[in-house]
C-alpha cells in the first residue's frame, strides 16, 4: 500500500501550498484587520511666523509736586495752589493732538495730605503722543512748566513717553502671520505627498496664543520739556506660533 502513502502525501503537499496562496492573497485584508499595518501616517509640526509692529503712538503723564514751603504752610497750601493749578489744567485742556485733545484729565489736580506735615498733589492726566504732534507736546509743555516755576509753589513731572501699541495693529499683525502660517501649511502638506506618494492634508491645526514682546515697556522715568523726546526704538516683535497634523493615506 505505499502507493497510498505516496498520493496522501502529494494531496497534503498540495493542500498547504493551496492554504499559502489563499493566505498570502488576503493578507493585506487581515493585516488591517487584525491592525498590524497603519493606514495612514500623521506628521506633526510646529509652525511659527514673526514680524515687526512700529510703533504709532506713545503715552506720556503729566504729575505734580509742591515745594517744601508749601509744605511749611499747610493751613494755606491749598488757596496758593488751587489758581496756579487751575491755570495749567486750562493750558492742557485746550491742546489738541492729532485725534482730539493730545492730553486727558481724568482727575483734576488737588492737594492731598500724606500726614500733618507732608503734602503731595494727586491728579492722572495722560497725553497720547504721535511723532508728528511731539514739537506741540514739547511747546505746551513748556508753558505750563514756566507757570509752576513762576508760582514758585510746585513744579511739573513728565513722564518720559512710552511706546504703545493698538489692539487693532495686535489684530491686523496676527491676521498676516495666519496667512504666513496657512501658506506654510500649504507647503509641507504638497512635500509630505510628493515624499510619500500618497493623498495628504491637513486634519488639525492648535493656534497657540500670540506673544507679545513688550506691549507697554517700563517708562524710562522722568524727564523736562527740554530733553522729552522719543524712544529710539521703533518697532516692536509679534510671534505667533502653531502646532498643526498632516495625515497622508
Amino acid at each position: 500500500m505505499r502507493w497510498v502513502k505516496y498520493v496522501l502525501i502529494c494531496l497534503f503537499s498540495v493542500l498547504i501550498f493551496a492554504c499559502g496562496g489563499i493566505f498570502v492573497f488576503f493578507m493585506p485584508e487581515i493585516r488591517a484587520l487584525l491592525r498590524t499595518e497603519s493606514l495612514n501616517t500623521t506628521y506633526t509640526l510646529d509652525l511659527s511666523a514673526t514680524m515687526q509692529i512700529p510703533y504709532e503712538r506713545y503715552i506720556s503723564a503729566i504729575s505734580f509736586e509742591p515745594y517744601k514751603k508749601v509744605e511749611s504752610d499747610p493751613s494755606n497750601a491749598e488757596s496758593m495752589l488751587t489758581p496756579v493749578l487751575a491755570k495749567i489744567t486750562d493750558r492742557i485742556g485746550k491742546e489738541r493732538g492729532t485725534e482730539g485733545n493730545l492730553c486727558q484729565i481724568k482727575a483734576t489736580p488737588k492737594l492731598h495730605k500724606r500726614t500733618e506735615s507732608a503734602l503731595a498733589i494727586e491728579s492722572d492726566i495722560s497725553c497720547i503722543i504721535y511723532s508728528q504732534n511731539l514739537p506741540a507736546y514739547k511747546a505746551m509743555l513748556k508753558e505750563i512748566d514756566y507757570l509752576a516755576l513762576k508760582s514758585g509753589l510746585l513744579k511739573i513731572k513728565i513722564s518720559a513717553p512710552t511706546p504703545t501699541i493698538t489692539q487693532e495693529q495686535i489684530k491686523q499683525a496676527t491676521l498676516a502671520l495666519r496667512g504666513e502660517i496657512l501658506g506654510e501649511i500649504d507647503s509641507s502638506v504638497a512635500f509630505y505627498a510628493e515624499k510619500t506618494q500618497k493623498s495628504c492634508r491637513l486634519v488639525s491645526s492648535h493656534e497657540m496664543p500670540q506673544f507679545l514682546a513688550s506691549n507697554r515697556r517700563a517708562s524710562g522715568g522722568f524727564t523736562t520739556p527740554e530733553d522729552i523726546s522719543l524712544p529710539l526704538d521703533q518697532s516692536e516683535p509679534i510671534s505667533l506660533r502653531a502646532r498643526v497634523n498632516i495625515a497622508c493615506e
